[in-house]
Parts: structure tokens; C-alpha cells; sequence
């Protein structure tokens, strides 16, 4: 049987990292409805650990959490998995944030527009499996 673009969508996964239970509940109810299959993590060292063992298509990143913050992960991705920044969207409501869009593939801001963060997600995912990308990463 030929695969639909409906079963791709099936087999992509997103991490959901805020310490907001409300906030990963909404998030995750947002990606299961575009067929992703979800986990989260309630603090930045879940989503470190999570991160090291699952290879996510997208990972929806907070910013202001205790302990472990989305910015002390996105700075551990720097040093140990560059390639991943480009699947995080971070989601804040903070005005002034210091994580320069370049790294990552979005930032938005809380509350965010409903369909303009599922083209977002969707766009990241893409992205991930366009044949472009897997060019350039089996190449360098």
C-alpha cells in the first residue's frame, strides 16, 4: 500500500516543553489534531533528556521555567546538537527575549494565533523532510 500524506503526518513526533500544565495540554491537544504524536516535558533538563533519546520533528519550547530554562536548553543545543535548533519554536510572553531568530525556526508569542501556529509547527515538520534538508545533511 502506497503511503498517504495523511500516514506520514501519523509518524511525526513533537516534544512540548512548558512547566505550564494547562499551556502542554493545550499545545498537545493542537499537534495530536494535526496527527503528531506528542510527549512533553515540564521543565528544560525533561527536555534535554527527552531530546537525547527521541529524535523530534518539532520541539515547542518555553522559555521561562524553573530549574533547567528554554534558554539553558537552547544553549545546550548549541554545543551538542546545533541541527536540532532549527525544529524548536519558542513560545513566550515575554516582550524582550534574547534568542536570536536565526537559531531556531520560530518564535512566538503567547497568546499566539491558532492557525498561524499550526502553519508554524506544520512549516517546521516540513521542513525536516524535505529532500533539500536531507540532501544537505547526509552530505555535511
Amino acid at each position: 500500500m502506497k503511503p498517504t500524506l495523511r500516514m506520514n503526518r501519523a509518524l511525526r513526533t513533537a516534544l512540548v516543553v512548558d512547566d505550564d500544565a494547562t499551556n502542554r495540554k493545550l499545545i498537545s491537544a493542537i499537534l495530536r489534531r494535526e496527527r503528531f504524536l506528542v510527549s512533553w516535558a515540564c521543565d528544560g533538563a525533561e527536555a534535554i533528556s527527552s531530546i537525547a533519546a527521541v529524535d523530534f520533528s518539532v520541539i515547542v519550547l518555553d522559555l521561562v521555567m524553573p530549574d533547567v530554562s528554554g534558554q539553558e536548553v537552547i544553549v545546550h543545543l548549541l554545543e551538542t546538537r546545533p541541527d536540532v535548533l532549527r525544529r524548536v519554536i519558542v513560545l513566550t510572553a515575554l516582550n524582550d527575549i534574547d534568542v536570536p531568530s536565526e537559531q531556531v525556526f520560530a518564535v512566538m508569542r503567547k497568546p499566539f494565533e491558532f492557525d498561524r501556529f499550526v502553519r508554524t509547527i506544520c512549516e517546521c515538520a516540513d521542513q525536516r523532510d524535505s529532500p533539500v534538508e536531507a540532501t544537505m545533511s547526509a552530505t555535511g
